[in-house]
């Protein structure tokens, strides 16, 4: 039977900024879960989940596998995503942003907007002040770093994702799709979730997803 999305939600709307050399990985897991999320079957008509790359049209973002991709918009409000996603790039190019990502970053974190870390994105956070005392996800490849450039922020080596109020921290790679999975079906119910990880191919739900901290959304407190 055909899936629909449960309590009548709206459709998931994802804004992601892209750091220079970002890894290929993470935004293809995140765009996939959310085009099988987003149509009955293998349409991929976008109906109930929607994403945007954020940027200035024709400076195309390189991946860190040389492939890149254009922005679809600007920097819409942040008032029209239900979350926003950073996907860090190569730590030697962390500083090479456009300067409109940082403004739009902080601008999303007054409003406190769902805001999401992926790989050194946590150490975009980290740079921006906005982790606070909170443990940061931060991919054991990079732990040494981390703390070397952010002796006073907590770090988790071990954990596929992390949330402490509205900031997310992800490890990378596709640690990234546990976490889509819950926020898939906490925003559609358990039906549409399950689709994406039939989809996906992915491990059953209950062995990726055990002792995940909360995720904190405009929905409420994903357990």
């Amino acid at each position: 039977r055909g899936l629909s999305p449960a309590r009548d939600q709206a459709p998931l709307c994802v804004a992601v900024l892209l750091w220079p050399e970002f890894p290929l990985m993470s935004l293809a897991c995140l765009v996939e879960s959310l085009r099988h999320a987003g149509d009955h079957g293998d349409a991929s008509q976008n109906r109930y989940a929607h994403w945007q790359i954020l940027g200035t049209a024709g400076k195309p973002i390189r991946s860190s596998c040389g492939i890149t991709i254009e922005a679809t918009t600007q920097y819409p409000e942040p008032q029209n995503f239900d979350y926003v996603f950073v996907i860090g790039g190569l730590l030697r190019h962390l500083d090479a942003a456009p300067e409109q990502h940082r403004a739009y970053l902080h601008k999303v974190h007054r409003l406190r907007r769902p805001l999401i870390s992926v790989c050194t994105g946590t150490f975009v956070f980290a740079q921006e002040g906005l982790l606070g005392t909170g443990p940061a996800c931060v991919h054991p490849y990079h732990m040494q770093d981390f703390r070397d450039r952010f002796p006073n922020c907590r770090t988790l080596p071990n954990r596929d994702f992390a949330t402490q109020g509205h900031i997310t921290t992800v490890l990378g790679g596709v640690s990234i799709l546990p976490l889509m999975t819950r926020i898939i079906g906490d925003h559609f119910g358990p039906d549409r979730s399950a689709k994406t990880v039939h989809q996906m191919t992915l491990p059953a739900p209950d062995l990726t997803l055990a002792h995940q901290s909360p995720v904190q959304s405009d929905h409420g407190t994903i357990t």
